[in-house]
């Protein structure tokens, strides 16, 4: 995959869910970016079922 294939996105999170993650992500040492991809990727799974 090249870098042109790559799109970027951005989203605005309500600040309790921004908080969330913050924290979720230090519990967890999971990068907020990765929590994000894989509620996103959850999200769409069971969207698409």
């Amino acid at each position: 995959m090249s870098k042109r294939d790559v799109k970027q996105i951005t989203l605005r999170l309500p600040l309790e869910v921004d908080e969330a993650l913050k924290e979720i992500s230090e519990i967890t040492s999971i990068n907020i970016k990765d929590l994000i991809l894989l509620a996103v990727l959850n999200n769409n799974r069971k969207f698409f079922s």
